[in-house]
């Protein structure tokens, strides 16, 4: 079993969510000092990460969320509760379930940003923008007929959605025009943006790449034996996790193989895997077990650090202000310090290359001391 290294503690904890924390975007790059995050139920943050403190807080609703609706409904069921109480189980049972179905359709499924926008997709397909500053709803995107599963910008003005409606649209932000719609014969559980290509997963077990340019398929790749639980593209490289917590890595160049074998298979997984991001070389991912694994793509995917602090499954990570933010389930953005990590890599390459240079040494001077004792021994005779 491959050695893990555990991490220090977390830098520190992003406080202000009250739901899951689904997308974190620094709109500045890796070195800036923002960072966006949304939660599942609509709240937004913005995070001054030199101050450490939230600069920006926004609670955004979709079109006819009404809470006075669902105020009535409940004060409905209570007057029917008290005129038969012999009802009073599947009454109770038909208020829970009106709630829950509310609270649903008004959650986040998928959310993205731009510069001056928030988009959120919900579970009945509807897809929506607000102002990033006043919270003011701007715009309804209408088209999906099912759960809206990712939100990704093509471009400053292309917006790119999938769903589980079998679906991929693209959007035109300035005029909200549908432009473009994929039907793709599968429902679509994960989307990726690689330059100009829209890259997917359809039906948990085919990788799609779609060139943007001429809207023609690059790449449709099935894996029969497995179920993907999520993905990412690194140069000619395919990298995908599956539900047995294993890592595969293909050369899309060799797709069109009638025998197409991984690369690479990374076994050190103890849980599913639920995002991915490529970061100077470096691989990383988290999901279930909480925690957020460092891969070396340099050195045949191996494990050079492993970040423990969530409470709950990690969906989301980003890059800002020269560290690693992670968003967890447990409701909490945690930061973690990339130059640390770095030292330690370092440090724990030239122990390990200390150690290989001190064993070949003793495996040398007991050759020699052996050698010297053999002499000694035929001189005597």
């Amino acid at each position: 079993m491959k050695k893990v290294f555990k991490s220090k503690a977390y830098k520190d904890k992003l406080k202000g969510h009250q739901d899951g924390v689904i997308k974190m975007y620094a709109p500045y790059g890796p070195e800036s000092g923002l960072l966006l995050s949304v939660s599942k139920d609509g709240c937004i943050r913005a995070w001054d990460l030199i101050e450490r403190k939230i600069t920006t807080k926004l609670h955004v609703n979709r079109e006819g969320n009404d809470p006075s609706v669902i105020s009535q409904n409940q004060n409905e069921n209570e007057g029917q509760q008290s005129n038969d109480e012999s009802n009073d189980q599947a009454i109770k049972e038909d208020q829970q379930k009106k709630i829950k179905e509310n609270k649903n359709i008004d959650q986040f499924s998928a959310a993205c940003f731009s510069e001056n926008s928030i988009y959120g997709g919900f579970e009945d397909g509807l897809i929506c923008s607000w102002n990033i500053k006043s919270g003011e709803l701007t715009s309804l995107y209408k088209g999906h007929s099912k759960q809206i599963t990712q939100l990704e910008f093509l471009n400053s003005r292309l917006l790119v959605s999938s769903s589980l409606d079998e679906s991929i649209r693209v959007w035109d932000t300035m005029s909200g025009q549908n432009e473009t719609i994929f039907v793709l014969g599968g429902a679509v559980s994960q989307l990726k943006i690689q330059s100009k290509y829209i890259e997917a997963i359809i039906n948990k077990d085919t990788f799609i790449q779609i060139n943007s340019d001429n809207q023609q398929i690059q790449y449709n790749i099935k894996f029969t034996s497995t179920i993907i639980t999520c993905f990412v593209t690194y140069k000619t490289q395919l990298i995908i996790s599956n539900i047995n917590n294993i890592i595969e890595i293909y050369d899309l160049q060799q797709s069109e193989s009638n025998n197409l074998q991984p690369l690479f298979i990374v076994e050190n997984n103890i849980d599913w895997i639920q995002c991915m991001k490529v970061f100077n070389n470096l691989l990383y991912t988290a999901g279930d077990d909480n925690k957020i694994k460092v891969w070396d793509l340099e050195k045949k995917f191996a494990l050079v650090e492993d970040f423990v602090g969530h409470e709950d499954c990690v969906v989301c990570l980003e890059f800002a202000d020269n560290m690693l933010y992670s968003g967890s389930f447990d409701h909490s953005i945690r930061s973690w310090n990339l130059k640390e990590m770095e030292n330690r890599i370092r440090e724990r390459s030239i122990i390990f290359k200390e150690d290989i240079w001190s064993r070949k040494y003793e495996a040398w001077y007991k050759i020699m001391y052996k050698k010297k004792k053999k002499g000694k021994k035929g001189k005597k005779k």
